[in-house]
């Protein structure tokens, strides 16, 4: 049984959002200044900063990679501390294959004035380097 929270509420709601691309009702969620850092090794991975930087350059150059990409959360965590782990798989499927494989990973938010705040993420970076090569 999984207690529920505003701050899991606020990252079940983006995850939902954002999933059926509702592009306004996701941004509402974002601070401004968002720091977004995905894993070094993932495709177009690196440190974004900001809005348009997250949502204009990194979504969009890192999505082109796949046929199809979708992030599946599984389990939400509040760590007290307006942190909130969500632990789940990516399901992908290359340009160049025609099956899904599944990727897990951790999304770690914090969450400032009842917005995301900050994203890092961590998963299995050789999995993704594998379906793309």
């Amino acid at each position: 049984m999984h207690k529920s929270s505003p701050n899991i509420d606020l990252v079940k709601e983006f995850y939902l959002q954002f999933k059926n691309q509702n592009k306004q009702p996701y941004m509402d969620l974002i601070d401004d200044n968002v720091e977004w850092i995905t894993m070094e090794y993932m495709p177009n991975g690196g440190e974004y900063i900001g809005k348009s930087d997250v949502f204009e350059k990194y979504f969009p150059a890192m999505l082109s990679n796949f046929k199809e990409f979708h992030a599946n959360a599984d389990e939400y965590l509040d760590m007290g501390n307006d942190s909130v782990i969500v632990l789940g798989s990516y399901t992908v499927k290359s340009k160049k294959n025609t099956h899904d494989i599944k990727i897990p990973f951790a999304h770690i938010y914090k969450i400032r004035n009842e917005k995301i705040h900050k994203f890092r993420q961590y998963t299995d970076t050789a999995k993704f380097h594998k379906i793309l090569t």
